[in-house]
């Protein structure tokens, strides 16, 4: 069986760096980076909500997989999330603000209410699966990937819109793109 790292707590933060000066329960940068585990977990499913703040470079990390679980918001609006190339990211949470994300082997966001990709997705070679009740993404962030996956969490219409799509709430359903040759 794999090692585990489980942080419960009722409050999440994730920084980078050393963590100091936050309150709560702070998971740091560096105690990321200083861990070696196939299986990482943030959070344990309550309503409790995980911030990312910070540039949290993990690139040179040794961690398989990272999870993030909760029935409240992770929240990475204004932070980097840069992951190790075997790393597998999977956010599950009531809400999801994406912030920017590069690096990693796959990356899956899902939501049970909306999800917002509001950074940049940078992982080109990988996967990258976006799912939620509720679909937005800001003007100008962009998504870099082997293959994006886009669907709803729920049976919901979707409506695919030429430009922001700001004229519907739904989310793209069973839209996949996979990137063949670049040039």
């Amino acid at each position: 069986m794999p090692p585990h790292l489980h942080c419960v707590s009722s409050n999440t933060n994730v920084l980078a760096g050393s963590g100091s000066g936050a309150s709560g329960f702070v998971v740091s940068g560096n105690l990321l980076n200083s861990t070696t585990a196939q299986v990482v977990q943030i959070g344990n499913g309550g309503n409790a909500g995980i911030t990312l703040q910070g540039n949290l470079d993990l690139s040179h990390g040794s961690i398989g997989e990272l999870y993030a679980t909760t029935g409240g918001i992770y929240d990475g609006s204004g932070a980097s999330f840069n992951l190790a190339p075997q790393t597998l990211l999977y956010v599950n949470a009531g809400s999801i603000n994406t912030g920017n994300v590069s690096g990693g082997r796959e990356a899956i966001f899902q939501a049970s209410g909306s999800l917002n990709i509001n950074g940049n997705i940078a992982m080109p070679g990988a996967y990258a699966y976006f799912y939620g009740n509720t679909l937005a993404s800001g003007s100008g962030n962009s998504i870099s990937a082997y293959q994006a996956t886009f669907a709803p969490t729920q049976d919901v219409p979707i409506n695919v819109l030429a430009g922001s799509g700001s004229g519907t709430s739904n989310v793209k359903r069973n839209w996949s793109y996979e990137l063949t040759s670049a040039g």
